[in-house]
């Protein structure tokens, strides 16, 4: 099944399934810090983003919700050792992503502070751009969008509820590791190379609840 297809299907059963949500909508904005791991350190540095949230929970599903995030991301540049025509040069690369995921979130329904986990998966588009200091060949742009996966495990704690519990203000706290295959693509000297990128981001932000 290509990864095309199965975005488009964890999309239509995310909004299949917020379809049957007479209640229960909430919506949250969020900052976050980038550190990327593994083989995807060595082309990014630590970065930062923002993100917002939506999650769609039916009376009918206590403690199960439907989610999507969306966000975006800047990654620190990073500077590695590489060749030109033989000759040993310095290799600077920045990258940034915007990416879109959707699926389930499963939460503690009831407190002042409720823990929740969420898998998900989706598109994740980078672009990429690399300059070769100290040679004319100067800054060359890469693109590429992929699928990938990330796990999310985060805190909710109750800040203010309306009198007739028609609004709710959260303060939203989590942690996400990302992972997705051959994200990063650059060429060097006729050579191209691809990158997993695995990073973990950690979000400190607010959800509203309606």
């Amino acid at each position: 099944m290509s990864q095309r297809v199965v975005v488009t299907l964890l999309t239509f059963l995310f909004l299949a399934y917020c379809s049957t949500a007479t209640a229960g909508f909430a919506v949250g904005p969020n900052l976050f810090l980038s550190m990327p791991q593994e083989d995807f350190a060595n082309v990014s540095g630590n970065g930062g983003g923002v993100g917002i949230k939506f999650l769609f929970s039916p009376p009918v599903m206590v403690g199960i919700g439907a989610r999507a995030d969306l966000a975006f991301v800047v990654y620190g540049s990073e500077t590695r050792k590489g060749e030109v025509a033989g000759i040993p040069v310095d290799v600077e690369t920045r990258n940034q992503s915007v990416q879109f995921t959707v699926g389930p979130q499963f939460q503690t329904p009831m407190g002042p502070a409720r823990f929740y986990a969420a898998p998900m998966a989706g598109v994740y588009n980078y672009s990429t751009e690399v300059e070769i200091e100290g040679t004319d060949i100067g800054k060359t742009d890469f693109s590429t969008t992929k699928f990938g996966w990330n796990f999310t495990g985060g805190m909710l704690v109750k800040v203010y509820s309306s009198p007739l519990g028609k609004f709710d203000l959260d303060v939203d706290l989590m942690a996400k590791y990302h992972t997705i295959k051959d994200a990063v693509e650059t060429e060097i000297d006729g050579q191209k190379e691809t990158t997993d990128s695995n990073d973990i981001t950690l979000h400190a932000g607010v959800l509203f609840s309606f």
